[in-house]
């Protein structure tokens, strides 16, 4: 500091006025003010003000008890080394919390008194006080027992605890836990206490270190019966991973969970978490839970370079069609994420095998399954452009200037790197920009693995349902399928020609060429070849999900109306387009959800237009569909009453004897005549009584 005549001044307004301000924000602020002014003046702190900073800690005034202990604690954590050397100073400082009131803990001002505590016991687990210097080493002393029970009514009683769970990480790291409260954390997880304390203490969790822990995060993720606890899970799950990537073995109760078996099922639980589209009064909150599982499946992927080459080919499969589909989300931080894990996937993990140092020294050769994941990974680079001033000795946290692994780390920690972090305006895909995203993320849809292709045009379908980034979904699926073949015919044609080839290549290819047909043709891959009458059945294949749990069949009716609107589907084969006619009808069958309806209607309308023989049928399905409305409301719901029941049996009759599909154009127009006027005359003598 250039002007040491101001250091006293300031650092004595500073812990006699500001932190004991009555706002909160204001005290917070001033804390973080005396870490960066403490250090400056160290003797003029020790000696003039941390006493009255610590005889202030159990003043009856609130605001003056939450600063003096929020501040004493800053200043026990950047001048520790110099105050372990005083005995008599350093037991005042250690026995501030236990010697703050019960009473103050437990009425008003309860949760700030307790998160401030809380605070000051991780900031002298930061600095590395010695807190129990006459008990045994193993950390269950007198001071550490009291200490965690602070911890524990912090975690029940505080609302907000990201930093209570910082602080509780930091107690652990320092003096571990005994095998008591090790049981006390966990069944704190599992009994039926309050959401609020249930979930703190699942995000608490990733504080340690055994591999019930592991299992027990790993299975709420799925399984928690709050999102807010499967939240929690998977972002106290990301601490487990980001220790992988610190520790090596060290420190107290060492983490050794890094195992094949971990990491597959970290990664099984976190894709299986990428699947929650819970909804509630609050909207979208299953996008908390997917927004955590892609962080930390940054991290964890992020943090090691051969992960991939340890997972199964069908796993590495799996986890990139939930990540193409999350990278289709409508909220920017998830498309993000979603977009920068692709990154990591595509460019910086190691291929299977296909090293030229590998092959030279071992001669291993991919077995089929890596050798497809290669021909995948390789279709994808070619639809999805690398990080901006990618190299192939790029750093691996390395993002176009941003270290988007560390931000992760920060995230978890509690802190943010300066502005927005994962945003990106430099080259490569600008994942925050939903038009230009959804038209490269797009272009995937070509590659031929349906396990791939399938979830991404599911997530497409599903945006492409909701304003206002409906449109630019729905316009990059239409911008893809200009570009597309009509059929799928070209698919045959490069068989044959394949085994044309077969036939005049060495006997020795010849064997392996036919076993590898083989195993394509029996669909031992899941490929095929995509086009347009591939997005139609795609389309066709959402309309028949179950009707009563599918949540994507009003989007794909929408998104089916609004390509054929716009002329996406009109080189698509006659044969393809009436499969998705007999969907829709099985979707219209019996319907009463007037939403679903009105889209079916408008779909049949947008078919009609496709051809005379569609217009045909399409037209017979819409006449059916409104007999049948018309039929439940006035026959079955009641909704029009008339005296006369000789009219209404003959309106009875009417709807249900006619064939409205297979009806005559004349014989038409005069059943619907004669409803009509039947309706109207009952209507009529209804408004007359």
């Amino acid at each position: 500091m250039p002007f040491p005549e101001y250091q006293k001044p300031l650092l004595r307004h500073l812990c006699t006025v500001t932190i004991y301000h009555w706002d909160l924000k204001t005290r917070e602020l001033a804390a973080r003010a005396l870490r960066g002014l403490a250090p400056l003046a160290p003797d003029y702190v020790i000696s003039d003000l941390l006493p009255s900073i610590v005889a202030s800690t159990t003043s009856p005034f609130l605001a003056v008890r939450h600063g003096a202990i929020t501040s004493a604690g800053v200043v026990v954590e950047v001048l520790g080394s110099r105050l372990q050397k005083d005995k008599r100073l350093s037991e005042v400082i250690l026995s501030v919390p236990t010697n703050i009131p019960e009473k103050y803990t437990q009425d008003f001002g309860a949760l700030l008194t307790l998160s401030s505590i809380a605070s000051y016991i991780g900031c002298l687990s930061r600095a590395g006080w010695d807190i129990d210097r006459s008990e045994d080493s193993g950390g269950t002393g007198i001071r550490q027992r009291q200490f965690f029970e602070s911890f524990v009514q912090a975690l029940t009683v505080c609302k907000e605890v990201q930093g209570i769970v910082l602080d509780f990480t930091a107690f652990v790291r320092k003096y571990g836990l005994s095998d008591e409260q090790h049981s006390i954390m966990e069944r704190y997880t599992r009994v039926e206490r309050s959401g609020t304390s249930c979930q703190s203490y699942v995000l608490a969790m990733g504080a340690l270190r055994n591999q019930s822990d592991f299992d027990l995060l790993c299975n709420l993720i799925t399984q928690g019966t709050t999102v807010e606890i499967r939240r929690n899970a998977a972002a106290a799950l990301g601490q487990f991973c980001q220790r992988w990537t610190q520790d090596v073995g060290g420190g107290v109760g060492g983490c050794d969970t890094r195992t094949l078996k971990n990491e597959l099922a970290a990664t099984e639980a976190l894709m299986a978490g990428l699947l929650d589209y819970s909804v509630d009064n609050r909207g979208d909150v299953g996008s908390w839970v997917r927004k955590r599982c892609l962080e930390t499946l940054l991290v964890l992927y992020g943090s090691d370079r051969i992960l991939a080459t340890r997972m199964a080919a069908d796993v590495v499969i799996l986890l990139l069609g939930r990540t193409l589909r999350a990278a289709t989300e409508k909220l920017d931080r998830l498309r993000e994420r979603a977009g920068q894990l692709l990154e990591i996937i595509l460019y910086f993990q190691q291929d299977f095998a296909t090293s030229t140092t590998t092959k030279a020294t071992t001669g291993a050769v991919a077995d089929p399954p890596q050798q497809h994941l290669q021909k995948c990974l390789a279709q994808l680079r070619k639809c999805i452009p690398p990080p901006a001033d990618f190299s192939a000795n790029s750093d691996l946290r390395y993002f176009g200037g941003l270290s988007i692994v560390d931000d992760v780390y920060q995230c978890f920690e509690g802190e943010k790197v300066g502005g927005q972090p994962g945003r990106r305006n430099s080259g490569g895909v600008n994942w925050a920009d939903p038009e230009a995203a959804f038209v490269q993320v797009a272009c995937a849809l070509s590659v031929e693995e349906q396990r791939l292709r399938q979830p991404l045009f599911e997530g497409l379908v599903v945006t492409g349902s909701a304003e206002p980034l409906g449109k630019f979904a729905v316009k990059a699926v239409a911008l893809h399928a200009d570009a597309l073949s009509p059929t799928s015919e070209d698919v045959s044609a490069t068989r044959d020609s394949s085994k044309d080839a077969a036939a005049t290549a060495p006997v020795g290819n010849e064997a392996k060429e036919k076993e590898e047909e083989s195993k394509v043709e029996q669909g031992d891959f899941h490929t095929d070849k995509w086009s347009v009458d591939g997005i139609v059945g795609e389309l066709t294949r959402l309309l028949l999900t179950d009707r009563r749990t599918s949540k994507v069949i009003n989007p794909a009716l929408i998104v089916a109306d609004q390509l054929i609107e716009q002329g996406a589907l009109v080189s698509a084969s006659g044969k393809a387009l009436l499969s998705l006619y007999q969907a829709v009808r099985r979707v219209a069958y019996g319907l009463r959800a007037p939403l679903r309806l009105g889209l079916c209607l408008k779909l049949y309308g947008s078919l009609s237009l496709v051809s005379d023989e569609m217009a045909r049928m399409a037209l017979e399905s819409i006449r059916q569909l409104a007999a049948d409305q018309t039929f439940a409301m006035i026959c079955i719901n009641g909704v029009l009453v008339d005296s006369n029941e000789e009219r209404m049996e003959r309106i009875q009759v009417i709807l249900v004897e006619t064939e409205w599909m297979a009806a005559k154009e004349e014989d038409f127009k005069q059943r619907k005549t004669e409803m009509a006027e039947l309706v109207k005359q009952a209507l009529d003598a209804d408004t007359t009584q």
